[in-house]
């Protein structure tokens, strides 16, 4: 799953969606922002926040994790969180969460583009870089890595899914689409903060956000993505996913 795409379409067309459209999140860097920047500290100081934007779309990040995504015309968020609120322990490598308080992160930025890096106590490594294309292009997220130690999954957890003002829509194993609204509180696959992705349940891994008028497509990129599972779990009014790349035969620095 090498990269993930996140496309935003207007208008929204149901019949037309599936698993090959694109997400797109067309972005620039704002113009405030020096055409490179570089800052190491604390991953939840405000120093390390960013924002991409384009007449469209607004995302906003906490030192690479997504925590606001904004549909300019329309006003709504399929994403809207407290960067305060991101969990500090997420589960990216294997089923062993990482401590992001005790990690060292740095955070740099160009006109068109988002990195962070985490470099955790286990000495393992992980970069997340988003990337923009002009106009109206794609949101695309690059997660590299450096391990101490061959991995059998990593994941990005995309949390706060509004699941009020939009429609998911996920697809199972065999193809077939399951629609959650809010309220919601269940969980498909497993939870994705804390389970391993299910060997025997590969699925495409894409996520649909249906609008009224516009909507939202999350999917990893690379046609040679792999065993792969989406899980999620709602939370009432929004849904967490967790998008996993598995390797059947552990890797050491596996991306997604």
């Amino acid at each position: 799953m090498d990269p993930i795409n996140l496309t935003q379409r207007r208008p929204a067309r149901r019949a037309a969606w599936g698993i090959l459209a694109f997400i797109a999140l067309a972005a620039v860097v704002s113009a405030r922002m020096p055409s490179v920047s570089s800052a190491a500290a604390f991953w939840r100081d405000e120093s390390m926040r960013s924002s991409l934007k384009n007449i469209a779309l607004e995302a906003r990040f906490q030192a690479g994790m997504l925590y606001e995504l904004k549909d300019l015309a329309t006003g709504k968020f399929l994403v809207s969180l407290d960067p305060g609120k991101i969990p500090s322990h997420l589960l990216i490598f294997d089923s062993t969460p990482a401590d992001l308080d005790a990690a060292e992160a740095v955070v740099t930025s160009t006109r068109n583009s988002v990195s962070a890096t985490y470099r955790f106590v286990d000495g393992n490594e992980l970069t997340l870089k988003w990337t923009i294309e002009s106009g109206r292009g794609d949101l695309i997220l690059n997660a590299s890595s450096r391990t101490a130690k061959p991995m059998e999954e990593i994941r990005y957890l995309f949390t706060g899914f509004n699941i009020t003002d939009y429609a998911m829509v996920w697809i199972n194993a065999y193809g077939a689409s399951h629609v959650y609204n809010a309220p919601w509180n269940d969980v498909q696959l497993g939870d994705p903060a804390k389970d391993s992705a299910p060997s025997a349940n590969p699925q495409p891994p894409v996520a649909l956000f249906q609008g009224d008028k516009a909507g939202w497509f999350i999917e990893g990129r690379d046609p040679r993505t792999g065993p792969s599972n989406v899980l999620i779990k709602g939370y009432g009014d929004t849904v967490q996913a967790g998008m996993v790349r598995r390797f059947p035969i552990p890797v050491k620095d596996p991306e997604l």
